[in-house]
């Protein structure tokens, strides 16, 4: 065997992807018979959180390289981040890790380009690709039709705060959740979210103390081709009731936001021990805070923050603004299945033939 052989075995055994699931057990049966079908070779560990526990297939333990690790029911927030914090410090042996959901689709070739490229590029601290979104003809299976590409932005600034500062920009902000990185990155950044709010969490602010934590250790890299399928018309109970709209309006809210600022400005703290461009960290959380959570508020039309904001609740529920809407939607995803239309076969014989 040669030394190229020896480097694609050891790939292999360099990651470890976290399948964490609260019931939709039919999802993860699908997820399974998928890794089955493009023979995934990556460690699987399935964090059951479920009220009636899932059972694992002869059929998935004897292909896949799984585990089922069972805890107690994801009843709320912090106990699904103490489900995740006991995989990833007792259960997770890999350097890398790969966070799923049980109603999405990874490209796992991609994922291995990830792990080689993380391998021999030291200087980076997470890896992703594109984003496409999908709709099912029925919720479990059926004819999918693509709605949405995302090409996701690289933060590759030498200097780290920098690289906090690009992902702030609402022009480039992105989830850094689903990227491949470090498992001690994610360790780190998932016990200081607990340890630092006092188990008093809010499941909507982990992926800022991921962001902060990856980008203070190393730089973001995004390829162009697309890495992962996510599901737009279903949602997996895993994270359904713990991402609510609502959970911005707990009492805890401001609490939790003022500790993440805190845990941004120390985890940037430059080679003198003094805090780098503290104002500036506070600034861009601010706006990105600011634009995001006055978009979600006006589009969901509940929350009455202004007298405009009302009056474009308002409009948002009348006749013509959803006729457009779907119009504009229609036009869209025709034009993206013309100039995507290699893309969208090569996905449907991947993922759905």
């Amino acid at each position: 065997m040669n030394t190229h052989d020896n480097f694609e075995n050891c790939v292999k055994d360099q990651l470890t992807i976290i399948l964490s699931i609260r019931d939709n057990h039919e999802m993860t049966t699908r997820w399974l018979e998928y890794a089955m079908k493009v023979r995934l070779r990556f460690k699987i560990i399935i964090a059951d959180g479920s009220n009636r526990s899932f059972i694992l297939a002869k059929k998935h333990e004897n292909t896949l390289r799984v585990k089922l690790v069972r805890s107690e029911y994801d009843k709320d927030h912090i106990t699904y981040m103490r489900k995740l914090s006991h995989i990833l410090n007792k259960v997770v042996d890999t350097e890398f890790c790969l966070l799923a959901d049980n109603d999405d689709f990874y490209i796992f070739s991609e994922i291995e380009r990830y792990v080689k490229f993380l391998i021999e590029n030291r200087g980076y601290a997470a890896c992703c690709g594109s984003i496409i979104k999908f709709e099912l003809s029925q919720i479990y299976f059926g004819t999918p039709r693509f709605t949405h590409l995302a090409k996701l932005s690289s933060f590759k600034q030498k200097e780290p705060i920098k690289r906090l500062s690009a992902i702030l920009d609402r022009a480039n902000y992105r989830e850094i959740y689903y990227d491949v990185m470090y498992t001690k990155t994610l360790r780190t950044a998932l016990s200081d979210f607990i340890r630092l709010n006092n188990n008093d969490v809010n499941y909507r602010f982990l992926e800022f103390y991921i962001a902060v934590k990856v980008l203070s250790t190393g730089k973001a890299k995004s390829f162009n081709e697309v890495f992962l399928l996510r599901q737009e018309d279903y949602q997996s109970s895993t994270s359904k009731d713990l991402g609510l709209l609502d959970s911005i309006f707990l009492k805890n809210w401001s609490h939790l936001y003022h500790n993440l600022i805190k845990y941004a400005n120390t985890s940037f703290i430059n080679d003198h021990g003094e805090f780098n461009n503290e104002k500036l960290i506070n600034k861009s959380f601010r706006t990105l805070f600011e634009t995001h959570l006055s978009d979600k508020i006006i589009s969901g039309g509940v929350r009455r923050i202004s007298f405009i904001s009302f009056l474009r609740s308002r409009y948002k529920k009348t006749f013509y603004f959803t006729l457009i809407k779907s119009l504009r939607s229609y036009v869209r995803i025709k034009r993206f299945y013309v100039s995507e239309s290699d893309l969208v076969k090569k996905l449907k014989k991947i993922v759905f033939d």
